[in-house]
């Protein structure tokens, strides 16, 4: 618990997420992947106060009343997206990717819904010592 509230499953305690890659080898120096994501998002979020100590019930705190119903609407989000990474020498990566996002009941909200493209890059650099020949 961390400010009353569980620390867990980053979607929040009402969620569920799977996921599938594919990735390729096209040389030594360039990889490709094809990724989908698929989200399921209940009634909570992560935000949303935690009504209960984090204890639990007990004869000082009880289970606050339950002025909530789920509307039994589901946020459903849909990941489509590839991505190419180039690798030119070690410790230095090269990102751009790019798909597609459909989000249905945004919020709970039912027939509340979005469509996106996206296009994403990135330039990663890491060093270490290992990276580096030997100066002995």
């Amino acid at each position: 618990m961390y400010k009353d509230r569980p620390i867990g499953f980053s979607l929040g305690p009402d969620a569920q997420a799977t996921d599938a890659e594919f990735r390729h080898w096209i040389s030594e120096q360039l990889t490709w992947t094809l990724l989908y994501r698929q989200e399921e998002r209940g009634a909570t979020r992560v935000t949303d106060p935690w009504p209960v100590p984090g204890g639990g019930p007990d004869s000082l705190n009880t289970f606050p009343p339950f002025d909530h119903v789920p509307t039994g609407v589901v946020e459903r989000r849909s990941r489509y997206a590839t991505d190419f990474w180039l690798h030119p020498r070690a410790g230095l990566d090269l990102h751009l990717g790019g798909g597609y996002v459909r989000v249905e009941n945004i919020e709970n909200v039912k027939d509340a819904n979005r469509n996106e493209w996206f296009l994403e890059g990135a330039l990663r650099m890491n060093w270490s010592r290992w990276l580096s020949p030997s100066q002995n």
